[in-house]
């Protein structure tokens, strides 16, 4: 299992890089999640080992909406709840990851297991474990 998470988590810390290059650009009017989900949309649906996809990136306002799914065990003894946290956690390790909540940009990340609809995360306006 934890070979599971690492790998997830390394994902979301790709996704966060490249998220920080399309912060970098400048402003055309489109909200930091709006840019996210265009850059995303290149490289998602992303299919990781062990049944793991990382879906969709989706903005809905000024919030970037990260789903992910796997099969009906990948959360392992996590709720899908508590696998969100440890995803943020890991989606903010990324370099100059605040670059997008400075933007103005929110993100959430929802966690789907065996088929079953998203469960939603919280949406974040920092990096829980940085300052905002």
């Amino acid at each position: 299992m934890l070979s599971k998470l690492s790998d997830y988590r390394l994902a979301w810390i790709t996704v966060g890089c490249s998220m920080v290059a399309a912060c970098s650009h400048p402003t055309d009017g489109k909200s930091a999640a709006q840019k996210m989900e265009a850059v995303l949309s290149v490289v998602l649906p992303k299919k990781l080992d062990h049944g793991i996809v990382l879906k969709s990136a989706v903005a809905e306002g000024d919030v970037l909406i990260l789903t992910t799914g796997g099969p009906s065990d990948w959360t392992g003894p996590w709720s899908e709840k508590e696998m969100g946290k440890m995803v943020a956690a890991g989606f903010c390790q990324s370099d100059n990851i605040d670059r997008f909540f400075r933007d103005g940009g929110k993100v959430r990340f929802d966690i789907s297991e065996g088929g079953n609809p998203p469960i939603e995360g919280q949406v974040l306006d920092h990096c829980p474990n940085k300052p905002s």
